[in-house]
C-alpha cells in the first residue's frame, strides 16, 4: 500500500507522494526521490554547483533566471543564501585609503633692507 505525501522536497518543503520501488512511478524520474519537480531539482542543484566551486556566477545567474523563483520565502536557507549572493549587487571595489600629505610648511625669511 503506497502512502501518500511521503516525501519533503529538498529545495521548497513541499510534501508530495513518491515510491521509488512502486511500478505507478517507474516512468518517473529519479531525481523525484529529492524534490516535488524539475524546478525546484534545478534551483537546489543549480546553487550546490555554485557554492562548490564548480560553477560560475553568471552561469548559475543564466540557469536561474529561466526558472521559477517565486517561492523563494519557502527554499532552503543555504538556496536562499545563494540566490542572494548570484543575484545580489556585485561588491564596489574597495580603494585603499590614500594618506593625506601635509602641506608643506613653507618657511618665509624676511629681508631687511
Amino acid at each position: 500500500m503506497l502512502v501518500k505525501n511521503n516525501r519533503k522536497c529538498i529545495n521548497c518543503g513541499k510534501v508530495y507522494t513518491y515510491c521509488e520501488g512502486c511500478a505507478e512511478f517507474a516512468h518517473m524520474p529519479n531525481w523525484m526521490a529529492g524534490f516535488h519537480d524539475e524546478n525546484c531539482k534545478n534551483i537546489f542543484m543549480t546553487c550546490a554547483d555554485f557554492n562548490g566551486g564548480i560553477m560560475d556566477k553568471n552561469t548559475a545567474k543564466t540557469i536561474l533566471s529561466t526558472c521559477d523563483l517565486s517561492n523563494k520565502a519557502n527554499f532552503h536557507s543555504s538556496v536562499q543564501k545563494n540566490l542572494e549572493i548570484i543575484f545580489g549587487v556585485d561588491e564596489e571595489v574597495k580603494e585603499e585609503p590614500v594618506e593625506k600629505e601635509e602641506p608643506k610648511k613653507v618657511q618665509r625669511i624676511s629681508r631687511k633692507k
